[in-house]
């Protein structure tokens, strides 16, 4: 079993890219994923301590600040690039929290067992083995704690097969059997933890973060901003309610730890 991708990927990645942008509210799948988030931090104690697993490069923590602001927000992520693009944001944003270099899957880590809430996104379809990844979540959460993973749904028909004309590096980045809901839910499957939600949000949106160079690539990519904008707008005037529901974009699963 192997990763799919490595420290060296992530850096070139995001010192190659704008990185730490934030989240378009315009698009559904950012909408409809800031209400997921929502009730997710609803129910953390005031001053709640939260970590994302492979927190570059930082997005994500600014949508949980802005949600919760007395949050204390910490992160841990292999890529240096990644981790400066995110300590400029927290500065910025004046974020309350730690980020930390290092392998989340480190034997010896005085992160463990600290958390209200610990989360990923975006992270475990990145491992062939992706279910000892969801289980290395917990050693981090405290009793009584909560999970929160969400990952794209790029497994869907058409999404694949236009990722594997158009995105050679989505198709060899992400591994496409961790996209299923039934396998998230079995991963989930011990005595002292409970699943609260697991589902799917943001409608049929098309990814296009890592198109093939050329000319090809580029008209691909227009064609996905031209379609997410299009239903995304749809949602907006019908209140989400016309939105045809082809596929969602993403999934995510919320579970509590036991006392």
């Amino acid at each position: 079993m192997a990763d799919l991708t490595n420290d060296k990927f992530w850096s070139e990645r995001w010192t190659n890219n704008a990185g730490g942008s934030l989240a378009r509210p315009i698009l559904l799948s950012n909408r409809e994923g800031s209400k997921v988030l929502s009730n997710v931090v609803a129910p953390l104690v005031q001053g709640g301590k939260v970590i994302e697993l492979g927190a570059a490069p930082g997005s994500v923590l600014v949508q949980y600040n802005a949600i919760r602001p007395d949050l204390i927000l910490d992160g841990v992520d292999i890529s240096q690039s990644g981790i400066e693009k995110t300590h400029k944001l927290f500065q910025q944003k004046k974020i309350k929290g730690k980020i930390h270099l290092e392998d989340f899957r480190k034997e010896d880590t005085a992160l463990y067992n600290q958390y209200d809430l610990v989360c990923s996104h975006g992270l475990i379809e990145h491992f062939d083995d992706f279910q000892n990844v969801i289980r290395d979540h917990f050693k981090f959460v405290k009793d009584g704690g909560r999970i929160f993973i969400s990952i794209p749904n790029y497994s869907t028909g058409i999404v694949k097969f236009l990722l594997s004309l158009f995105s050679k590096e989505t198709m060899d980045a992400h591994n496409f059997d961790s996209m299923d809901l039934e396998k998230l839910k079995e991963s989930f499957n011990y005595p002292d933890v409970e699943i609260e939600a697991i589902g799917a949000y943001g409608g049929p949106m098309f990814p296009h973060s890592a198109i093939n160079p050329g000319i090809r690539g580029k008209l691909y990519r227009k064609f996905c901003q031209a379609w997410n904008i299009t239903f995304s707008v749809l949602g907006i005037l019908t209140n989400d309610k016309l939105v045809p529901r082809f596929w969602n974009s993403n999934y995510y699963i919320i579970a509590n730890l036991k006392k």
